[in-house]
């Protein structure tokens, strides 16, 4: 055990790390060495929640040339689609990339000097059950005590799996997608893996032994009464639209209009089952509060910047980085172990099954659809080729020019 000396600097310096590079502000007065990197443009503005501007790096000699002569690019965040068409339609943006309505998309497309390109994109939305309190519970709550969960869903008892189950039988997934995607992407279809998208090696094979079909099989009228019958196990007063489970939903900005509309389609769905959806407007900053054990479910979307088959390990892993859920599986640890060694691909799909299976035998999440992917730009902006994995849009900034 290290020596209580050694033990107060450790503290103060993940202290330090934890604070100093969370910067939401950047002006004149900000240490340029919190800035570590060395790509072409480096960061030298940035206004919480509004913007963040990079200028040209003198000194970038690490990859390949910038081909342009454009020295400064500003992300804009802008959560209106209807907002970002009309910059651009007034040139105050030359490229947008977001989370498009059918409104949207027709709006940009009708845009002059505008074009656009679609097509789908690796990040895939989710709805989540939290299972106990999030480990990195301490980080969010920082020197408080940290609140332990106490919700509907805690555990890993025949209740506790019970009502996660029934959450995610009523969860209207297919509806969803109907709605809200297809309108965009007509191609669209509802993903049923946590590991793999459809159209990947293995992921007709997940579909067909995980168990899914759990989450898939009959009508989703047929699947929310079993929800409805899970419920009154553990509260026999419960019948459609009581209200008897409370279940605060963590969905993302009040700005998002198309998650605005993915929760009123849950909320109308569960309620049949006898849950009660809060927060309804949203919640700004919504990503700061995952570890936050006053919500009992998420939806939210990950993005894949590579395709590695340990590339979801982190999500729910015991100790893994992005498992916030409070999730711990010996069984699960088992299987996204032998992801970190070498598999063949009948080997890969084999393992990919098994942790698809674990989730749905836990009921811990579901997948929902991919994203539509929609980029509008400035006609003279040339070179833009988005691509399907994190980071979507600028991955080969280098090449941009006028």
């Amino acid at each position: 055990m290290l020596p209580s000396a050694a033990q107060d600097d450790l503290k103060a310096i993940g202290a330090k790390w934890s604070t100093v590079y969370n910067i939401k502000t950047v002006d004149s007065s900000t240490n340029d060495l919190l800035f570590v990197g060395n790509g072409g443009y480096t960061v030298t503005a940035a206004t919480a929640n509004q913007s963040v501007t990079l200028t040209k790096n003198a000194r970038y000699n690490s990859g390949p040339a910038l081909k342009g002569k454009i020295a400064t690019i500003q992300f804009k965040f802008i959560g209106d689609g209807t907002a970002a068409a009309q910059a651009l339609a007034n040139k105050e943006l030359d490229i947008y990339a977001g989370q498009p309505t059918a409104d949207a998309v027709a709006a940009l497309q009708a845009l002059k000097g505008v074009k656009t390109i679609g097509g789908t994109n690796a990040c895939f939305e989710h709805i989540d059950v939290r299972v106990d309190t999030s480990q990195f519970a301490a980080d969010f709550y920082g020197d408080d005590p940290i609140v332990p969960y106490t919700g509907p869903f805690k555990g890993t008892n025949q209740r506790a799996k019970d009502m996660r189950t029934a959450f995610l039988l009523a969860y209207p997934r297919q509806d969803i997608v109907d709605t809200l995607v297809q309108p965009v992407n007509e191609n669209a279809v509802v993903v049923n893996s946590a590991f793999l998208l459809p159209g990947q090696t293995g992921y007709k094979e997940s579909v067909a032994g995980s168990g899914v079909s759990k989450f898939t099989k009959g009508t989703q009228a047929q699947r929310t009464a079993a929800a409805l019958a899970l419920v009154k196990k553990y509260y026999p007063s419960a019948k459609a639209n009581s209200k008897t489970v409370k279940v605060k939903l963590l969905w993302g900005q009040p700005s998002n209009v198309r998650r605005q509309n993915e929760f009123a389609i849950a909320r109308f769905e569960l309620a049949k089952a006898g849950f009660d959806l809060t927060n309804a407007g949203g919640t700004a900053g919504w990503s700061g509060y995952f570890d936050d054990s006053s919500y009992d479910a998420m939806f939210f979307a990950w993005c894949p910047s590579a395709v590695s088959q340990t590339g979801t390990n982190a999500n729910f892993k015991s100790d893994g980085g992005n498992n916030s859920l409070g999730y711990k599986s010996t069984a699960m640890d088992n299987i996204l172990k032998k992801l970190e060694g070498k598999l063949t691909p009948a080997e890969l799909t084999k393992t990919y099954v098994a942790a698809d299976k674990q989730l749905i035998t836990d009921a811990v999440t579901l997948s929902i659809f991919q994203h539509p992917a929609v980029t509008a730009y400035n006609a003279a902006l040339k070179n833009v080729k988005p691509a399907p994995l994190t980071p979507n849009l600028v991955w080969n900034y280098w090449e941009w020019t006028y």
